[in-house]
């Protein structure tokens, strides 16, 4: 995959994309963060089991 050229890109279009990528970033840390304590939920529940 080709990289983008950023030092070619205006000051705005560049700001615009880094807000962009750090709502995504955010964004996927939520998730993972749920992912992380819905695990920990489903190990506790497996070793009650046992």
């Amino acid at each position: 995959m080709d990289r983008p050229n950023f030092e070619a890109w205006e000051q705005a279009t560049l700001a615009k994309f880094a807000r962009e990528c750090y709502d995504k970033l955010c964004e996927q840390d939520d998730i993972i963060q749920q992912l992380t304590r819905d695990l920990k939920t489903a190990i506790k529940a497996y070793r009650d089991l046992m």
